[in-house]
């Protein structure tokens, strides 16, 4: 969700329209939190980190009206195929390392319909998350790298292989207080709830 230095209100419960991965995508991104606390001792933020990337983040959702919305595009929808490839750096006092998530027209398309229908009832969204700046990514760890670590942490990511395909199927909502994923607010792409 926020996956960079931000200023929003944080005394609200932030909430994240995503696309949760895919059974084997998810797996291996769980495997690798993992093997990185075990390694590094960095953990996730998240007490129950969910491997997802964002299209829009907000604290001013209704969440009856989002669930609604959110079904009636998903319906209307179809799934597609996403690309990673890499490792990046999102570089602030608390740095992000993530897996890229390759734009290419048809996530372009479906993130700016979502963002513009969005847009109509969550009035101030993370600016972060608008099409024109939008960097898709599956976030790795976000801020608590020792700067000691950061060198070899970089090193033993850059080595494992993310160029992935991975199909993208659902929307999902997800909190910056969620201690697990709920699953009225995760809508199959072309099949509604």
């Amino acid at each position: 969700m926020p996956d960079v230095n931000v200023e929003h209100d944080t005394s609200k419960i932030t909430y994240g329209v995503v696309s949760l991965l895919h059974s084997t995508y998810k797996e291996q991104i769980k495997n690798l939190w993992k093997r990185l606390e075990k390694r590094f001792g960095v953990a996730h933020l998240f007490h129950v980190p969910i491997p997802h990337f964002s299209y829009h983040v907000s604290t001013d959702y209704s969440l009856d009206l989002l669930k609604a919305k959110l079904a009636d595009f998903a319906s209307r929808k179809s799934s597609f195929m996403v690309k990673t490839e890499g490792l990046g750096v999102f570089n602030s006092t608390e740095p992000v390392l993530y897996i890229p998530v390759v734009r290419n027209p048809a996530l372009s398309s479906f993130h700016r319909e979502l963002w513009d229908m969005l847009a109509t009832f969550a009035p101030q969204p993370l600016a972060y998350y608008h099409p024109d700046s939008w960097m898709p990514h599956i976030t790795l760890i976000h801020g608590n790298i020792p700067t000691d670590k950061l060198p070899d942490i970089v090193a033993f990511l850059a080595s494992q292989d993310f160029n992935w395909e991975i199909p993208i199927d659902n929307i999902s909502v997800i909190s910056s207080s969620c201690s697990d994923l709920d699953p009225e607010l995760t809508f199959k792409l072309g099949y509604g709830t």
